[in-house]
């Protein structure tokens, strides 16, 4: 559950990416869009803890068998 939510997170945060590189300059030009909005959830909620690359970590080191390491909490 934690791989899915992550990889759904992190696809959010691409598609909001590659939407606001395709508006190109009226997306970064203009007022106040909800692009702008969009693309800031997106990469707040993938640098969350539970998003991050070390709790990924300790998520595969469970897959695999490890005893997981929880130094960040």
């Amino acid at each position: 559950m934690a791989l899915s939510l992550s990889y759904s997170f992190r696809a959010a945060r691409e598609v909001a990416q590659s939407m606001y590189d395709l508006a190109g300059p009226t997306a970064v030009f203009s007022a106040k869009t909800p692009l702008d909005r969009l693309l800031r959830d997106a990469i707040t909620m993938s640098e969350h803890l539970l998003l991050s690359d070390s709790f990924l970590e300790m998520v595969g080191a469970g897959i695999v068998g490890d005893p997981p390491q929880m130094g960040w909490l």
